[in-house]
């Protein structure tokens, strides 16, 4: 019984978790349908509403080159990160302006490099200026690439955005492009290090060299980021009194925001009017995110595991019943008939019922033959004995006999 009992409970274990891998499975690929429909169709916003937040989907760059597709979108960004001021953990934790950057499409090289000894390289990434001076920001940064740009333990914003340790040539292979975000943090260190504002951009090869550049103003001077100053303010301020641990923080914001749905609020009232005559938009609705069929399907999944888990508790738990069930011992009376003393097949049976009974008019035989004797001695015997006329002539003696014995049968009379 306890076997049955450890079975059926690690049946249920691993049961949750194909549930749970089955789901993230089915919403991966999902998302992937989704990503790659866009990007068959060059609908290149959609990708960013299944990844980014709040943006434009007005691109302030759209080229379309023989080595990549590349869209710069106004947007924004929650940075919640750590960074340390001697043993003091300090949390940098703000909403702020931002670009999305997207490569689609890319066809040239990205991938690290090894030299003859050893030393790995990849110059991947954006090169940023300003007149003549320029700012690399690699898109590969770790302890073994790009080294000299990485900070383990960041002491400063600056350390924590722009020192630390990414890929982001990874969801190439995975979902077919790159993403980089870019934000107001970021940008103020990388004009102090230009020393003036960025007037353009470009994108160079794991060699170093330049596969695209463009001219832009990445200073945040765009329409969308004013449109949206009054939900960067309300926002940060929520955030410090979330951090703060201040009651009624979370209601303050919502008097402001608004709810999904509702009537009032600025996501009601002016993004509501942002969004159908300027094109800004959110990230795609959970409902489009993760639909309800992705729960059929997997629970589809976890019927069919069940299914499986059940034979196979059949199988191990009642092996010898079914090896019964199957066997020719339980089969044998409906195999074989006895038909006039003998087995015979199912199958014949029909044509064996139409033979006649040769053992039964033997038996016959053997029968009459054994009982003729008695009957004639029988006979015999009823011609000896006599008839009841004669037995009753015998038994009624002749009256001159009787009168005889009489006779005879009296005293002789006295002489006197």
């Amino acid at each position: 019984m306890w076997k049955k009992i450890l079975y059926i409970g690690i049946a249920i274990v691993i049961g949750i978790f194909v549930y749970i891998i089955g789901y993230q499975s089915n919403q991966y690929n999902h998302l992937t349908n989704v990503v790659n429909d866009a990007i068959s169709s060059s609908n290149y916003a959609d990708v960013a509403k299944v990844f980014g937040g709040c943006f434009d989907t007005n691109s302030i760059v759209d080229d379309d080159t023989d080595d990549l597709d590349l869209v710069v979108y106004p947007a924004t960004s929650l940075i919640d990160q750590k960074y340390y001021q001697g043993e003091n953990e300090v949390r940098y934790l703000k909403y702020e302006a931002a670009y999305y950057f997207y490569i689609f499409k890319s066809s040239f090289s990205y991938s690290n490099k090894t030299s003859s000894s050893g030393a790995v390289s990849n110059e991947t990434g954006f090169v940023f200026y300003s007149g003549q001076n320029e700012y690399h920001y690699h898109f590969v940064v770790s302890d073994s690439v790009n080294s000299t740009e990485y900070v383990e333990t960041p002491t400063s914003p600056k350390e924590l955005t722009l020192n630390n340790s990414r890929d982001y040539t990874n969801s190439q292979s995975t979902w077919y492009f790159m993403t980089i975000t870019i934000t107001e943090t970021m940008l103020d260190d990388i004009v102090k290090e230009l020393n003036g504002n960025i007037d353009s951009f470009a994108i160079v090869d794991s060699f170093g060299e330049e596969v695209y550049r463009t001219n832009v103003n990445l200073d945040f001077s765009q329409e969308f980021f004013k449109d949206l100053e009054p939900l960067f303010e309300n926002y940060n301020i929520y955030l410090n009194d979330y951090a703060a641990g201040v009651d009624g923080a979370e209601d303050k914001f919502l008097n402001f925001y608004g709810t999904d749905g509702g009537d009032t609020g600025w996501l009601n009232t002016d993004f509501e009017v942002y969004k159908n005559t300027k094109g800004y938009t959110f990230r795609f609705d959970d409902s489009y995110l993760s639909p309800s069929k992705l729960v059929w399907q997997t629970i589809g999944m976890l019927v069919l595991y069940i299914l499986v888990m059940a034979l196979f508790y059949i199988l191990i738990f009642h092996f010898r019943s079914i090896k019964r069930l199957f066997s020719r011992d339980n089969y044998k009376s409906y195999d074989d008939v006895i038909v006039n003393g003998k087995k015979v097949k199912s199958s014949d049976l029909e044509n064996e019922i139409k033979k006649p009974n040769k053992s039964k008019a033997a038996a016959k035989e053997t029968k009459v033959l054994e009982a003729e004797p008695v009957v004639t001695e029988q006979v015999k015997e009823d011609v000896n004995e006599p008839t009841e006329e004669a037995n009753l002539e015998e038994s009624t003696p002749d009256k001159t006999e009787a009168q005889e014995v009489e006779t005879t049968s009296q005293p002789e009379e006295k002489k006197e």
